[in-house]
């Protein structure tokens, strides 16, 4: 019952999360609409591309820096992801299959994640308190442009506010 439960909360996300992103791609980019509507899909990203986007190439920098020495490297984050995932596959193909053991996987993996969500938040708000109320004032009113923007895939490497985008393609005739 219990791996129905999470397949069936899997598949709900999947769908959720499709469904979310063609309604920011196809909808329209401007107006109070497509301001609430990506306004609300930022809000429930549960990363920190807008709150890091809002900020300066120097502070993105110092923040990912900050990041990488209290979790670990990109090689580390994806070693322990492919450990996380083996543990899953194996639980997968025992027979019997043992939902415990499944279930421990994949909790183990969504603990690992969170650990790092809470040391990118505090990384976050050790930046922010930093800040002075001047520069806190003006990281505000950027986050909230950033917030009634759908994400760009093509701002750059890094989506933030110094980012180039592409030149868009002329009409064809």
């Amino acid at each position: 019952m219990r791996l129905i439960l999470i397949l069936s909360l899997a598949v709900n996300l999947a769908v959720v999360g499709l469904v979310a992103g063609a309604a920011l791609r196809g909808g329209e980019r401007g107006g109070a609409s497509g301001d609430a509507r990506a306004r609300a899909m930022q809000t429930r990203d549960f990363g920190f591309g807008p709150y890091v986007s809002a900020l300066d190439r120097d502070a993105r920098r110092d923040i990912g820096r900050n990041f990488i020495s209290k979790a670990g490297g990109p090689a580390k984050a994806r070693a322990g992801a492919q450990e996380k995932f083996e543990a899953i596959l194996d639980a997968l193909k025992a027979e019997p299959f043992d939902a415990d053991l499944f279930q421990g996987a994949m909790l183990a993996q969504l603990n690992d994640l969170a650990e790092k969500q809470n040391i990118g938040a505090s990384v976050i708000v050790d930046h922010v308190a930093m800040m002075t109320p001047e520069a806190r004032a003006a990281y505000a009113v950027r986050l909230d442009q950033a917030l009634k923007r759908p994400p760009r895939h093509d701002a750059g490497p890094d989506g933030g506010p110094d980012a180039k985008p592409k030149p868009k393609p002329k009409a064809q005739p």
